[in-house]
């Protein structure tokens, strides 16, 4: 890996005012900030429950994604999270297999899910880091949003499928 590209473990779920999705945070070893990453509620649930090594009674279609790697003898080798033009941002899930390596162009929020589920390691290329780099406040704010710390991000899950 070059030094275009930064190692980032999921650090939080922010929870916004109602009405706006929750923003994903990414946390570098090298940084004192966070990066933010915005998804949608079902994919913040889908994550909190990879993180908490929790099971839903029906698979979710990343836990399926999962067992189809498994099922095939695939191995995910590492998520890489770019961007566009904008707000803009994409993902490559690189993986292996017997007869060689490949990559996958997946939602980050999706390969974020999927990378915390197979245990692959994630990483932010350095312009998104400058460009989003967002200071958590320790009154647990972030930009307006209350930051759920992940112990906590079970709340944000029962309140998702209360309102689903």
């Amino acid at each position: 890996m070059n030094s275009n590209w930064i190692p980032v473990t999921v650090a939080g779920i922010a929870a916004g005012p109602a009405h706006t999705d929750p923003v994903l945070l990414l946390r570098s070893g090298e940084y004192d900030k966070v990066a933010g990453l915005p998804l949608g509620a079902a994919e913040a649930a889908s994550i909190v429950l990879a993180l908490e090594g929790a099971v839903s009674a029906e698979p979710q279609t990343h836990d399926l994604f999962v067992t189809l790697f498994d099922l095939h003898g695939l191995r995910a080798r590492h998520l890489m999270i770019y961007g566009g033009e904008g707000q803009e941002r994409f993902a490559r899930l690189s993986y292996s297999g017997r007869s060689g390596n490949y990559s996958l162009h997946v939602r980050p929020s999706d390969g974020v899910a999927i990378a915390v589920r197979m245990g692959a390691p994630i990483y932010l290329h350095v312009s998104l880091y400058v460009r989003d780099d967002t200071a958590v406040g320790a009154d647990g704010e972030c930009d307006g949003y209350s930051v759920l710390p992940l112990d906590d991000a079970r709340l944000s899950r029962s309140e998702h499928r209360r309102s689903g």
